[in-house]
């Protein structure tokens, strides 16, 4: 699992976590949106599941459209 951020500045790497631990990072403080990519391999005889999801959005939707605009809707 990996966070990322959407800031002014661009897309922002935040916390992260796999089987064998994890790394907290402090939110932005002036972020607009944050997205959450996860990755699960239920067996080694089983396909990668692959997700994305929003789990926050800033209430500025004109901010937050002008930033994806810039920086591209998820990050790279």
């Amino acid at each position: 699992m990996a966070e990322y951020h959407l800031t002014p500045r661009g897309w922002e790497e935040g916390s992260s976590k796999t089987d064998f631990g994890s790394d907290e990072k402090a939110v932005p403080h002036d972020r607009v949106l944050t997205v959450r990519e996860m990755e699960t391999l239920s067996s080694s005889f089983s396909k990668m599941d692959r997700g994305r999801s929003v789990v926050w959005k800033s209430e500025e939707a004109d901010k937050i459209k002008a930033l994806t605009e810039q920086f591209g809707e998820w990050p790279s």
